[in-house]
């Protein structure tokens, strides 16, 4: 009679199986920190394993779906190391807002000093008056 080895046949599927969403997971994580757009096909390309292994394992399928919807297709994405967060964005708002005050005082200041220097040519007699 032969020895039961469904025990040992059953870890080493599971071990498989646990290895290979682990490399499911770390493709997830490297094409969305790659800035790449993440699908099943990219997940099962990068991490060696079939789509179908993805579409049975629902929290692979739910994170893929999740990244998908927080980027359109159409924009291209930046990696998720230079993604700006919301008080860098913020802050930078305020810098540009504070460059384009400054930059209409500047402005004003030229046109009034363009406006004195066209009133004091006017003022001034012309070459063309002083030499009759």
């Amino acid at each position: 009679m032969r020895a039961d080895n469904t025990a040992h046949l059953a870890r080493s599927t599971r071990f498989r199986s646990d290895q290979a969403r682990d490399r499911a997971v770390e493709a997830i994580r490297r094409l969305d920190h790659d800035g790449h757009h993440v699908t099943v096909a990219a997940v099962s390309r990068l991490a060696g394993v079939s789509r179908s292994f993805i579409y049975r394992h629902d929290e692979l399928r739910s994170e893929i779906d999740r990244l998908g919807e927080a980027r359109p297709a159409a924009v291209h994405p930046l990696p998720s190391r230079l993604r700006a967060s919301e008080d860098s964005q913020h802050a930078r708002a305020e810098a540009l807002r504070s460059e384009i005050a400054r930059l209409s005082d500047e402005n004003r200041w030229l046109r009034q000093q363009a406006e004195a220097l066209l009133g004091q040519r006017r003022a001034a007699p012309s070459d063309d008056a002083a030499r009759r």
